[in-house]
């Protein structure tokens, strides 16, 4: 990989990185108020398949970052249980979160052999994979975090915190949540970060955004190319017929000037 590549590649994945991060970071924080739920994933979904398909495994490196900043903007949100929830001090959830995204990568089992472009062009097929994604990333996650939290995968983790709130009739009365239900039931708090990356992908693609980069730079390239030596193609044949025409003309003044010269 050439020096204008990997730059080219650094600042497309840095690019990519920040914009999930900012995207996370927001989601976590401000989920709470529109929904019941605390999902880990909002737009690292779609963040991590686009850089795979265009990166391949370099497209991985947003990972920990993402992580990261939902973890720091969920601890920011006003509800309780939620910034419990997104605490450093959950590395359980950090670690399955950071081993779940890591299954994208499988995907460039299927893009081998440069088929990544081909299979973005049909519909089904990508949203088939971004499926596939979401369930490993979920099925991943759920099975980590129980085996970081109780030692096995028979039992439910029981991560309690203790928040106020009211009751119907305004009195102030404690409540107790499970913070591991929200990993537990991860494939249903998750569900937002797969509409982010059905609607994210359908609208990259048809920005010509979700592709192999590398392909599309060799493809771009032969294609200037060509244009180049059509261009010249046809400059050389209008040079010619101008020429020709030229010449012609010069005969033509060169008769008349002789015809005159001899009247």
């Amino acid at each position: 990989m050439n020096k204008s590549v990997v730059k080219y590649m650094a600042i497309d994945l840095i690019v990519l990185t920040l914009i999930g991060c900012l995207l996370e970071g927001l989601v976590a924080r401000f989920i709470g108020f529109v929904l019941d739920a605390a999902p880990t994933i909002s737009f690292s979904l779609l963040i991590v398949f686009v850089a795979v398909a265009r990166w391949k495994l370099w497209g991985l490196i947003p990972i920990p970052f993402l992580v990261l900043s939902t973890i720091i903007g969920g601890q920011f949100s006003e509800i309780t249980y939620y910034a419990a929830f997104y605490n450093f001090s959950n590395w359980q959830l950090i670690l399955s979160m950071l081993l779940g995204l890591s299954t994208i990568g499988l995907n460039v089992i299927v893009f081998r052999n440069h088929k990544t472009n081909k299979i973005m062009k049909t519909t089904w097929q990508m949203l088939l994979i971004l499926v596939v994604d979401y369930i490993l990333y979920c099925g991943v996650q759920f099975i980590f975090y129980r085996i970081f939290t109780t030692g096995g995968l028979t039992s439910v983790a029981n991560i309690p915190v203790t928040y106020f709130s009211k009751d119907e009739n305004g009195n102030r009365v404690e409540l107790v949540k499970n913070l591991a239900s929200y990993v537990e039931f991860g494939f249903v708090y998750n569900l937002f970060g797969l509409a982010v990356g059905v609607v994210g992908s359908l609208v990259l693609r048809s920005q010509g955004a979700l592709n192999n980069a590398i392909d599309k730079l060799i493809d771009d390239k032969k294609q200037r190319e060509a244009e180049l030596e059509y261009m010249k193609s046809f400059g050389k044949f209008n040079f010619s017929d101008e020429s020709e025409a030229e010449s012609q003309q010069d005969e033509s003044n060169i008769k008349k000037e002789d015809q005159d010269s001899s009247m």
